[in-house]
């Protein structure tokens, strides 16, 4: 029998929900509860189990809409397993209670220790305790990047490239978050989409962002790399990609003098 990899609880890339909230959760909210339960388990902050994402952020993980995630988090509130901070103009404020349910059913099976957090003793901490303004800003963040480069904005947008798959957007993410101490990849590729009336490649942008860690030490305005090096080699994609269609329709010479026939006017 070869070598099995089994997962490291210490390296901080699993989430852990309580049992005898999930069991509540599932037997009074269905599927869907469990669905939104678990992504406000994934933001909550370890120190005081609340957070902060947007019903457009919850409705994009669990792919239905803000409606039904509005409709979905009132019933977790009604069976008492999450409480809601409201205040008027301002992003509500979710926190995670304890489960009224001492024990999950299934404890003894596994022979976790008994515990009735949100997140079992054993858990370690999901996000490093900050202050709570740093905190909303770093979750609107996240949202907002969690948005704009959604799967979604591609599909929907007409583009000069062919439409880019999920895996590849999410990995884009992954970077947007992994550098957001450089830069706010976000802001600047925002800023593209305004300005040229769609969103650069994922495949170029997450290529120049394994060349930047490469030449992080040398350079002194990540932004204004960043801009550049997007501005230079989408120009450079899209020229080849015109030229390799020059170079199809010259192998098509019917249909070139049919673009002709139809630019060139007809004399009687």
């Amino acid at each position: 029998m070869g070598n099995i990899d089994i997962r490291d609880l210490r390296d901080g890339k699993f989430l852990w929900i309580d049992k005898a909230a999930l069991n509540l959760v599932s037997a009074k909210a269905g599927n869907r509860g469990v669905s939104v339960y678990s992504w406000l388990c994934y933001y909550a902050n370890a120190k005081n189990q609340n957070c902060y994402p947007s019903l457009r952020t919850l409705a994009l993980h669990c792919n239905v809409s803000r409606r039904t995630i509005m409709r979905t988090i009132k019933t977790l509130e009604k069976i008492e397993i999450v409480s809601i901070e409201r205040k008027k103009g301002r992003r509500n404020v979710y926190k995670l209670l304890n489960s009224p349910v001492d024990k999950s059913s299934d404890t003894a099976v596994t022979g976790d220790t008994g515990g009735t957090g949100v997140v079992t003793p054993m858990s370690l901490p999901l996000v490093t305790p900050v202050s709570p303004k740093q905190e909303l800003i770093d979750q609107d963040k996240k949202n907002k990047t969690n948005v704009c480069l959604s799967a979604e904005l591609w599909i929907t947008l007409d583009l000069p490239y062919a439409h880019p798959g999920r895996e590849q957007v999410a990995e884009l993410v992954s970077w947007c978050e992994r550098l957001a101490g450089d830069v706010d990849l976000y802001r600047l590729l925002e800023r593209y989409r305004k300005d040229k009336g769609y969103p650069p490649m994922p495949k170029v942008v997450i290529t120049l962002c394994k060349q930047f860690m490469q030449d992080k030490a040398r350079v002194k305005n990540a932004w204004g790399w960043f801009k550049k090096a997007i501005d230079g080699q989408m120009k450079q994609v899209l020229m080849d990609m015109r030229l390799q269609e020059h170079e199809r329709l010259k192998k098509e010479p019917a249909k070139i003098g049919q673009l002709l026939s139809n630019i060139i006017p007809r004399r009687e």
